[in-house]
């Protein structure tokens, strides 16, 4: 619940209301679930139009209402605004979220959080005051960074393969340093995708943080799924 107030769709009110009533709690949990990911494929990622999204949850809506309606053949309904893996992972690999908007900021926690869990099994709780995000290309790079031109800071920094949480203290030891004095810290994290990015990057370049995003979309298919529609 929390994470729908985030990316809260005002079309689909109708069908979690239907779904509340008509449904017991399993299957009502099948359907909010159902929301969540195409919310997220839909609005939040591919940022598509919203025109078709209040046909599709109503014509939802009316399908639990019937007899003998199921979670399951609710679910079917949503197929036309439910982005195939192919396109999802497309649009993920090329987001931009830009973290100077408080909104986005939290968006950005709540998701490389998701992330965690689904990797290490780490529950994080993005709206904790001991997470930050980390940019690794800095917001206001300094010397050390010639390796991205004008371009590329414009760019790459808002990339969702240039963020990484890390607790508030290690974060206050970073700010515009060069790749190789942050990486020591980022590889001494105990959160699992952090200390990965460290890991696998001896630098830190625009393919480098295109390559991230791209794995960290695979990694966000795995997550906001469902099954019947995949």
């Amino acid at each position: 619940a929390t994470a729908m107030k985030l990316f809260r769709v005002k079309q689909q009110i109708p069908l979690l209301l239907t779904a509340k009533r008509q449904l017991d709690r399993s299957q009502f949990e099948q359907v909010l679930r159902a929301c969540w990911v195409v919310a997220f494929r839909y609005n939040v990622i591919g940022n598509l139009p919203p025109n078709e999204q209040e046909r599709v949850y109503s014509q939802a809506a009316q399908q639990l209402n019937q007899a003998s309606g199921k979670a399951h053949d609710a679910i079917n309904k949503l197929q036309a605004i439910y982005p195939s893996d192919d396109v999802f992972k497309a649009s993920f690999t090329d987001k931009t979220l830009r973290t100077t908007d408080s909104s986005k900021n939290k968006l950005v926690r709540y998701i490389l959080c998701v992330l965690e869990r689904q990797h290490s099994g780490m529950d994080l709780d993005f709206d904790s005051a001991s997470l930050t995000v980390e940019h690794i290309l800095p917001q206001n790079p300094h010397v050390g960074w010639e390796l991205f031109n004008e371009d590329d800071l414009e760019q790459f920094t808002y990339r969702i393969g240039n963020m990484a949480l890390l607790h508030t203290n290690a974060n206050k030891q970073l700010e515009n340093v060069p790749y190789h004095e942050k990486r020591p810290i980022l590889q001494a994290s105990n959160i699992g995708l952090t200390q990965k990015l460290a890991e696998n990057n001896q630098d830190w370049t625009p393919e480098r943080v295109t390559q991230r995003q791209a794995d960290l979309a695979k990694l966000a298919c795995a997550v906001w799924r469902i099954d019947q529609l995949s």
